[in-house]
This record gives C-alpha cells, structure tokens and sequence, in this order.
C-alpha cells in the first residue's frame, strides 16, 4: 500500500540517483544526449536542476521508474484513499464494529456523486470486495465497472495491479488470466521495480486462490504456468509458501495424493520448527478447505 502521510519524502535527485544504481546503469549512459554527464551528476548531489522535459526523458530510459515515481510521490489527494483503507483494516482487526471502513465507503460515495470520476467508483467496488461488506452493489455490477477499465488500460499502474488483486475474487477466470497474460507480455513492461512485482505475485497468488475454491482446476493450472515468466523475489518467502501450497494442491489433484500430502506435512513441520503459528495455522485451513473442494468435484 502507501506511505505514511508524515514520512518524509526522497529529494527527487536522490530518488532518481537511487534507481539509476538500481538499474547498474553509469552516469554516461543514463544521460544518453539528454544532459551532459556532468551535468547530471549535478542534478543527482543537488548541485543543479534539471528541467521538468529532460528529468522525464531520463526517466524514460530506466526501467519502471515511473511506477516506483508513482509510488513515492502520490499527491495526499490521492494517497489518502490507500492510507484510510489501511487504517480502517487496522481498526476492523481489533475492533468488533466496521465503522471506520463504512465511513469511508460513503466518502468514496459523496465523491463519486460529486465529480462523477470513475476511480471513486472503483473503489467503492474494492472496498465492498476487500471487506466483504454487504452493500447494494452486486459481483455483477462490479464486474461490469472493473473489466471494461481495466481492458481500457494499456499499461498497468500500481492502481490497477492493486486493483485486479482484489477483483480477482469476483471476475470471471479467463477474464483475470487474459489481464495476467497481457501485463506479462507486454514488451514494454519490466518487472524490476519491486512494488509492481509484488502487486503481480499477489494477483497470481490470488487467482490461484480463487481458481481452486471454485473447482477449476484448469485454470489454476494454466495460471500457475503463467507464474513461471517471474522469478520469485529472495526477500518474499510469503509468496515461495503459497506457490509451493498451491503446487501441492494441484499435485493431489492429478493423482499423487500420497506425495502431495507428504509435502504438506512436510510444509507444517517446517513453519512449527521454525515457530510461525500463523502460517502453520494457514496452511492447516487451508488444506483444509481444499480437500473439501477436492471431494465435491471428484
């Protein structure tokens, strides 16, 4: 999600020196007859500026910086909206009542009334999906508002990879696998940039999810192979976990019930070796819930 509203922001040199390291590039060829070298190394230690036209021209040539630029550097505007979800999640956990995030459903409602933007009505869908809230807004109608914009899209922002990874719950499988498809096939897209690849492992994670509680384990497969074209971040074993608890579940599903469940077992061990009682927890329910899946459509 967002940063907070008090943290302070990255200068835009230092931010912008931050990723052109991250890309290995030097400062010859990240400048690339836009600025002169040193002229950059100016901009980078805050000894010059640089005008608006060549800072996005640099930018142009670094690999997904405008997604981590969108990240850090969200107007309050529109970064309140993901910061109160966040907070309303927060109180919803220790509290027995929802009426922070209701709160916030009819601030997304008065905005919508008044300006008519499509995003307020998105996500007042996201809100009702994320929260399961009973509201007069059916999976029909969230449907028919959330799969146009997102076929519209030609390029996905971190909205609207937030966006799929919550509406996956409530979109139909082929339509979720044809926007996995297109963002990963975009030639244009790169996934060095950490947010938008977390984003994209959880809409596969969430997909798959999705796939096997409604039996379809074909689709869960063929999304599952979709996985493949991304390696899995080092620094993420939340997501190793559930691609590994989503490929023994498709393994027992082909036959190998005994290795599959061997696996599980194995998987538990490991999370009450190692003291995680929620995920030990997790995963328990979580085969839990499949092998009753498993037994109603065999």
């Amino acid at each position: 999600m967002s940063r907070m509203m008090w943290e302070k922001r990255q200068p835009l040199n230092v931010f912008y020196q931050s990723q052109r390291r991250a890309a290995h590039l030097s400062l010859a060829d990240a400048s690339e007859r836009i600025a002169s070298t040193s002229a950059l190394s100016r901009f980078e230690t805050g000894r010059a500026r640089l005008s608006a036209n060549s800072f996005f021209q640099l930018l142009n040539l670094l690999p997904s910086t405008f997604n981590s630029l969108q990240h850090a550097y969200l107007p309050p505007a529109d970064i309140s909206y993901y910061q109160r979800i966040i907070y309303a999640a927060t109180l919803t956990a220790t509290r027995p009542d929802a009426a922070t995030i209701r709160r916030l459903l009819n601030e997304e409602k008065k905005a919508y009334a008044a300006t008519g933007l499509i995003h307020h009505r998105l996500n007042i869908a996201d809100l009702v999906v994320t929260f399961n809230l009973c509201y007069p807004l059916t999976p029909q109608e969230i449907i028919a508002d959330v799969q146009p914009y997102l076929q519209g899209i030609a390029r996905f922002g971190l909205y609207e990879l937030n966006l799929l990874a919550t509406m996956v719950r409530v979109l139909p499988l082929s339509a979720t696998i044809g926007f996995i498809q297109r963002i990963l096939l975009n030639p244009e897209y790169s996934y060095v940039d950490t947010w938008a690849e977390q984003y994209i492992w959880l809409i596969i994670s969430n997909s798959v999810a999705t796939a096997v509680a409604r039996g379809d384990f074909a689709s869960a497969k063929q999304i599952m192979g979709l996985a493949n074209w991304l390696r899995i971040p080092a620094t993420d074993p939340q997501t190793h976990l559930y691609q590994t608890f989503y490929e023994l579940c498709l393994q027992y599903h082909a036959g190998q019930r005994h290795q599959a469940q061997a696996g599980i077992d194995h998987l538990l061990s490991g999370l009450r070796l190692i003291g995680d009682p929620f995920f030990t927890q997790l995963i328990h329910e979580g085969w839990r819930l499949f092998l009753t899946v498993e037994e109603a459509v065999a």
